[in-house]
């Protein structure tokens, strides 16, 4: 599979205000998690494939994913993937996640694959799996 001619990719992860620990000894803090997420999709970016990052609020569900929708219709059909963060889908509440994935197979094109990243700086790795390309090392 080769690059889309975009490139964009749509990434939904959540708004923490906590970390449990067995993911702060993980992935570090909040902050070096909002770093290593920079980082990332920086690298992305420089390598074809900007993204645009937004967050499910777990205090506003009900707002984010209305906000996230419209944001994904607005786009006119841009985005040649959307990625879920691990933070969204490990979340305690299950509710955030199911809700912004149903509406991402609704409002997206049919064509457009849902990718998985498996940690806050894993967008390259996902983009780079599914797409079969390789992003130069920084």
């Amino acid at each position: 599979m080769t690059a889309p001619a975009s490139g964009a990719i749509f990434v939904l992860g959540i708004k923490l205000t906590t970390l449990p620990p067995h993911l702060e000894a993980t992935y570090g803090s909040l902050k070096q998690i909002g770093a290593k997420v920079t980082e990332d999709l920086e690298r992305c970016h420089r390598n074809g494939f900007p993204c645009t990052l937004r967050v499910i609020d777990p205090q506003d569900v009900d707002g984010s994913v209305s906000a996230f929708a419209s944001e994904l219709k607005a786009s006119g059909n841009k985005y040649e993937a959307v990625i879920f963060g691990a933070g969204i889908r490990t979340h305690t509440d299950p509710i955030p996640f199911e809700r912004a994935i149903a509406t991402a197979r609704r409002t997206l094109r049919p064509d457009v694959p849902v990718l998985f990243n498996d940690g806050p700086d894993r967008h390259a790795a996902a983009i780079e799996r599914h797409f079969g390309v390789k992003f130069e090392q920084d």
